[in-house]
């Protein structure tokens, strides 16, 4: 019993060594889905409105993460939150759709790059 439960431990091991690509949770697409107008038909308002503040969330949370990092808020100019959600809502609604494919959070970092560049003394 000893030997068989060695044994499958030992074809296991090698299996579970594997590297996996996982693919974006969030790319491009889904999130100009989450924003899409007009809203496929069948959804709700609340579903509408849900699917808009998690894609709103999101960009935030990227914003958060990433200021500093790649792009820098406030060298350059000041934009208010609303206006940042707009600009890469936008700047994502303009790619080529092989690129919607990529993580959402590399789009809009790219895009916020372009618009908001870190100055000599704030290079990330």
């Amino acid at each position: 019993m000893r030997a068989l439960f060695l044994l499958a431990l030992a074809l296991a091991a090698p299996a579970s060594a594997q590297t996996v690509k996982q693919a974006p949770w969030m790319t491009g697409e889904r999130l100009l889905a989450l924003v899409a107008f007009p809203q496929p038909a069948g959804k709700s308002n609340l579903d509408i409105h849900m699917d808009e503040q998690r894609a709103k969330l999101y960009i935030h949370g990227v914003h958060d993460a990433t200021e500093g990092k790649g792009w820098c808020y406030g060298t350059v100019r000041r934009p208010k939150p609303g206006q940042l959600e707009d600009e890469v809502i936008d700047g994502i609604k303009g790619m080529p759709r092989v690129q919607l494919k990529r993580n959402a959070a590399d789009l809009l970092v790219e895009i916020w790059r372009v618009k908001n560049p870190c100055t000599e003394e704030r290079k990330p």
